[in-house]
């Protein structure tokens, strides 16, 4: 999907660029004959060809210093780089994400029917920070060819909003290199890396690492404080949680609970049942859960996991069908456990197919009820029941494998 190693050499080659000038030339032309309502013809009329223009304007050509004063005289313009500065929208762009701020289609929209890099930019960060659907495959491939030309706050930009999308999708190895890369950038941005250092650290709560978990997650908790981001403070104070549900005894769960006053009741009884369920005390999972269950998604997929443990499987088809328009909101992995459990409690003979299948077709890390350990541990046991031990001893050691390699991350 995405290169991080021919990522990284633009990442190096950026952090390592001297006096980066604003804009490079040919976006900068480009947009003050937009902002002419001039055609390309009218531009480059006893100047250079169209294709010519056309190519300069699109960052395939370095202009000659005649055709750049000529067309500076066409244009009417004294400094390219100066002017364009002032009304840089990347630089907008980046105000906006740094204050929490909407980006408004008004303000953007003019540029998506545009084919110079820069405007592609600013789709693909509009798209990825309004959460619109896309290929992101197929917008990155055109526009990390332009990477080398990025001035520094289109390279920012781009690396941001790609690790965005990515959380959302679910790489979140690849989230922390990016975020961690982004994190070695002299910006003079405070909001915004802390914004950063924030989606660095949730992403390794949900990659499972264990390396400096406390240390990061307590420099990170700083930054926030200090810039007032009271929001993040509360996500990243969950999260921490849930990612030491599976390892404080349930006494010290229920202590650290207690002295965070701002989580409201659902949010403490998911984090406790998770912190049960870890532990093998499925009746706790149910009792913290039952009240809350289709309150949200997780809720829900983690009492029909604790009701499949206790094998209350009339229950849990029940449910299934009583609360159908929970599988709406479902993301792909809730989606694999609800299709799993529903073929386990009906006895369907595809399921050991269908779970080899999906563990092997899609894409897992841990989340906060770790999805792909719970179905491997499932495999583990279809396997065992068919006397199929061999290969639940290889389930077992992919288990260890993986979480090893989890810890590995940093």
């Amino acid at each position: 999907m995405i290169d991080l190693n021919q990522l990284g050499f633009f990442i190096s080659h950026h952090r390592n660029r001297k006096g980066l000038a604003k804009q490079t030339i040919g976006s900068s032309l480009k947009h003050f004959r937009l902002q002419k309502n001039l055609t390309l013809e009218e531009v480059s009329d006893g100047i250079c060809s169209v294709s010519y223009l056309s190519k300069l304007e699109n960052n395939l050509l370095i202009p000659t210093d005649k055709y750049l004063l000529q067309l500076k005289d066409k244009l009417k313009l004294t400094d390219l780089n100066l002017e364009f500065a002032e009304s840089n929208v990347i630089h907008q762009m980046l105000d906006a994400i740094e204050n929490d701020d909407l980006l408004k289609l008004e303000d953007y929209e003019k540029f998506f029917e545009q084919f110079d890099y820069r405007s592609k930019l600013i789709k693909y960060a509009y798209d990825i920070y309004n959460h619109i659907e896309f290929d992101l495959s197929i917008i990155y491939s055109d526009l990390i060819i332009y990477a080398s030309q990025f001035t520094t706050d289109e390279f920012i930009l781009f690396l941001y909003v790609t690790a965005l999308y990515l959380y959302k999708e679910s790489y979140f190895k690849k989230v922390v290199h990016l975020t961690k890369s982004l994190l070695t950038f002299e910006i003079d941005r405070p909001r915004f890396m802390a914004k950063v250092k924030y989606l660095n650290t949730v992403s390794l709560y949900r990659c499972g690492s264990l390396i400096q978990i406390d240390k990061k997650y307590q420099s990170t908790l700083n930054m926030l404080i200090d810039r007032q981001m009271i929001n993040y403070v509360i996500e990243l104070q969950k999260r921490y949680l849930l990612f030491l549900s599976k390892y404080l005894s349930i006494r010290e769960l229920k202590t650290k609970i207690s002295g965070l006053n701002h989580l409201n009741r659902e949010e403490k009884h998911y984090i406790k049942a998770v912190g049960h369920f870890s532990k093998g005390n499925y009746d706790k999972v149910l009792e913290f859960t039952k009240n809350i269950l289709t309150k949200k998604s997780t809720y829900f997929i983690i009492h029909l996991c604790a009701l499949d443990k206790l094998k209350k499987h009339e229950v849990i088809l029940d449910l299934l069908t009583k609360h159908k328009s929970l599988f709406k909101t479902l993301d792909k992995h809730e989606q694999i456990i609800m299709e799993y459990l529903e073929k386990k409690c009906r006895k369907d003979s595809t399921l050991l197919n269908f779970l080899k299948t999906k563990i092997m077709g899609t894409y897992f890390t841990s989340e906060d009820f770790d999805y792909r350990q719970y179905l491997l541990g499932e495999l583990k046991n279809l396997y065992r029941d068919k006397k199929y031990y061999k290969e639940a001893l290889k389930v077992s050691e992919q288990i260890a494998d993986e979480i090893k390699e989890a810890a590995k991350i940093e």
